[in-house]
């Protein structure tokens, strides 16, 4: 009997320690070697769709399937409604009785988060992504009380990187330039200015759910890359909920070539001379100059 499988797989590029056209299967907490896609010849009884997705995670269970990584084994079993977080849920109760009780009927709400609401029609705001189950008790004039449950599945708005450009897109950079990243990300208004980013500079085994290992920033930041490279920038976006999103930006930073300058010189020689007397007898100083213009 299994439970649980994740599959990660990468159709272009790199993703995790992949590379195109590779996937790797989680059973439970049992891993997988890498394959590649053409090993496949057939599969029977489950199929997905990544969507526009080339590279990712999907998660599945016997029930179905879901690209979110924090789901409950089987929740898709059971019937629920499903609305982004932070948005006004109206309710409405549906309660029969005999006609004359039907207006003494009182409605109690208990919305799972901590909060209450009363009435046959009610409305309430989840600020937090999760499951909850929406527990309504009816009661008539003589205290006679019924109940009923319907789960309520509030998803998290993901951060949306719409795009990245750099300083390296408008014009060449060398090696010992400094290059200026910007990222657009979308999310709820309220999550914006919580967003927290993580910068990795060189793509070499890339993980977005790792940020041990790359600088934190902002959604402005800036590099200087000591020696070429051609390769991909990646940024990753984290929500409050932990929710995250990721995107890469191509880089070539060209090499510089050696500049060889004289920034100094300077002349040392040897002189001799020597000093002819017409009578042997005569004794005395005598002093020469050395033209600077004789040097040139």
């Amino acid at each position: 009997t299994w439970y649980r499988i994740q599959l990660d797989f990468c159709t272009s590029g790199t993703y995790l320690n992949l590379s195109a056209n590779q996937f790797r299967l989680t059973v439970d907490n049992s891993t997988s070697n890498i394959y590649y896609f053409e090993d496949i010849n057939e599969v029977n009884k489950i199929r997905f769709e990544s969507g526009n997705a080339s590279k990712g995670i999907a998660h599945i269970d016997a029930i179905g399937y879901t690209w979110d990584q924090y789901y409950n084994l089987n929740d898709n079993k059971n019937e629920v409604i499903s609305y982004p977080e932070k948005t006004n849920v109206q309710f409405v109760a549906n309660c029969s009785d005999t006609e004359s009780d039907l207006p003494s009927l009182r409605y109690y709400w208990d919305f799972d988060d901590g909060t209450a609401g009363w009435g046959k029609y009610t409305q309430h705001t989840y600020v937090t992504a999760g499951v909850y189950v929406v527990n309504l008790t009816c009661k008539d004039d003589n205290g006679i009380t019924d109940w009923y449950s319907k789960r309520v599945f509030v998803h998290n708005k993901y951060p949306n990187i719409i795009n990245i450009s750099s300083s390296n897109s408008f014009r060449p950079i060398n090696e010992g330039e400094t290059i200026l990243f910007n990222a657009e990300v979308i999310d709820d208004e309220s999550d914006i200015s919580r967003l927290a980013y993580w910068w990795d500079f060189e793509d070499y085994n890339f993980n977005p759910y790792d940020t041990s290992n790359y600088e934190s920033g902002g959604w402005k930041q800036s590099n200087i890359y000591t020696d070429d490279y051609s390769g991909y920038a990646n940024i990753i976006v984290k929500d409050p909920e932990g929710a995250l999103g990721y995107k890469s930006v191509l880089v070539n930073v060209s090499n510089v070539n050696p500049l060889l300058s004289i920034w100094d010189a300077s002349i040392i020689a040897n002189i001799s001379f020597e000093v002819y007397r017409n009578s042997p007898s005569y004794n005395g100083n005598f002093t020469f100059d050395l033209l600077e213009s004789l040097l040139y």
